[in-house]
């Protein structure tokens, strides 16, 4: 390899490179030097030597070309001193040695070649220190780019893996979301359901039939909330593929294959890709049908529950009609006739009579409405005295079986129980066609029950408080809804000519 330049930017003071340059240099000059003096000890002593100064000057031109321009000069300068100690003591030939041109001649062309061979040296140093420094460059380049490409890669790997569990839990999110989620590509295919969509859709799977969206809505039909069908090519699927409208809380109806009916509140957006562009779509449905359900019940239980109070009304104007006004009005035509006939012993005696049958009416009225026996006697003495009171509507005897005695129980429990015992003894005459009735009043652990149990025709329970059964179940609700405002537990059991047994109870 060149060595470096000497006028090149030499290293830094007292590196081990300026040493080794200043030794390469003093060796080579040296060397001319030991050069020139072995020609000139054969000289001296005689000894035969072809083409001296040839060797001299290849000595320079050796000398020029390893160490540089400025070696070449030093050695071309040792060179044209012993040419001219040549000339003065007569060595060499004649054509170098013979007179001032010649002389001037030999020292031009030992400078021309240190000049000429040291220049070339020069350039290829430079041009090895330039390809040394854009190898060096190109060497701290590739070092930053590789650091930078294993410090991007480290940072891809990292961001793959996070994207890796993003994906991961945006796909356990979609699978297992109670919300039908459902993708569709801007051609109308549909990319995928998950689970929750297709339990929705009553479907195990979706096969590649029901892909295309039209032939979806074809196997499964859609329907607005006022009842009119909607057909491929609009609603908001359509408004979120074509023009990217945004839908949200969007109500259907579906029929399913089954023609079971569902409830869905549906919301619909596009998908766009990085230029902007719509691929797709997203709709997300959440089954509402419960909800729909549960307010048509509510519906129906108020409209029941009106019913009721009017049948109330009715019944009550009935009897105020039937067991007041009609014995007023004959109170008033006996008063009339006695005061007319001046013959008061009869009006008299069948106006008392009449005045006991109101009182025993508004008697049996305030005792359904509110017992006094409830009030003075207790809860235990109460219902003994309704269900004796009931015997006379039954043809079997009613049993009533009391573990308790008349203790003092709130008035909220007290009123509760009653109304439940009234209110299952009314269903047991109106609808059980049972053949005996057994209503118990005990105490289980820290609790006040009361039992009612029949042995009639049964019902399906969900049926009657759901409100799925024609013309009952609001008896039963009222019940619940009463024992459960007070503080109680009730429970129904039933099944179809398995007979009935309600039971509440109360923490004592």
């Amino acid at each position: 390899m060149l060595q470096p330049e000497l006028d090149s930017e030499p290293p830094a003071p007292g590196s081990a490179a300026l040493k080794r340059a200043w030794r390469v240099d003093v060796a080579t000059i040296l060397g001319v030097v030991l050069c020139v003096l072995a020609i000139e000890l054969a000289r001296r002593i005689a000894l035969p030597m072809p083409v001296p100064f040839l060797i001299l000057y290849a000595a320079v031109a050796l000398a020029a070309g390893y160490s540089g321009r400025r070696v070449g000069i030093v050695a071309a300068l040792v060179v044209a001193a012993f040419v001219v100690h040549s000339s003065i003591v007569g060595y060499g030939p004649s054509s170098l040695t013979g007179g001032a041109v010649q002389l001037g001649f030999g020292i031009l062309i030992a400078f021309g070649i240190a000049i000429l061979i040291g220049d070339r040296r020069d350039k290829l140093v430079r041009l090895a220190a330039s390809l040394a420094e854009s190898q060096r460059e190109l060497t701290h380049a590739r070092d930053a780019l590789a650091a930078i490409a294993d410090q991007k890669s480290h940072q891809l790997e990292d961001a793959t893996t996070k994207l890796d569990g993003v994906r991961m839990q945006l796909a356990n999110t979609v699978e297992h979301s109670p919300a039908a989620i459902v993708v569709i590509t801007d051609e109308y295919e549909i990319k995928s359901v998950n689970p929750a969509g297709l339990e929705s859709f009553g479907l195990a799977s979706l096969p590649s039939q029901l892909a295309n969206v039209e032939k979806f809505m074809q196997h499964i039909r859609f329907y607005a909330e006022d009842g009119s069908e909607f057909k491929f090519g609009s609603g908001p699927l359509y408004q979120a593929l074509t023009n990217a409208v945004v839908t949200d809380g969007f109500v259907c109806r579906i029929v399913r294959p089954d023609d079971t009916e569902r409830w869905l509140r549906g919301s619909f957006a596009p998908i766009r890709a990085s230029s902007g562009k719509i691929t797709g779509a997203t709709a997300i449905f959440v089954d509402i049908t419960d909800k729909i359900h549960a307010r048509q019940q509510m519906k129906d239980l108020v409209f029941r529950v009106l019913k009721a109070h009017e049948d109330d009304r009715t019944t009550i104007a009935r009897r105020l009609q039937d067991d007041i006004a009609q014995h007023l009005v004959a109170t008033k035509m006996n008063l009339h006739s006695a005061a007319l006939t001046r013959n008061f012993a009869d009006p008299v005696r069948e106006t008392i009579g009449r005045i006991d049958t109101l009182m025993d009416a508004v008697r049996n009225w305030s005792l359904e409405l509110r017992p006094a026996a409830l009030d003075d006697l207790g809860l235990v003495s109460a219902l003994r005295w309704y269900l004796t009171s009931q015997q006379k509507f039954f043809d079997f005897e009613i049993t009533f079986e009391a573990n308790v005695d008349d203790e003092d129980f709130s008035p909220d429990v007290s009123i509760a129980c009653f109304r439940v015992v009234q209110q299952a003894v009314a269903n047991v005459l109106e609808h059980a066609q049972a053949e005996s009735l057994v209503v118990s009043i005990y105490r289980q652990d820290e609790y006040l029950c009361v039992e009612i149990a029949d042995d009639g025709r049964g019902f399906n329970v969900d049926d009657v408080m759901l409100g799925r059964s024609r013309g009952g179940g609001l008896g039963l609700i009222t019940m619940r809804e009463r024992v459960v405002l007070a503080g109680g537990i009730f429970k129904v059991t039933s099944e179809p000519k398995q007979g009935t047994n309600i039971t509440v109870c109360f923490a004592d």
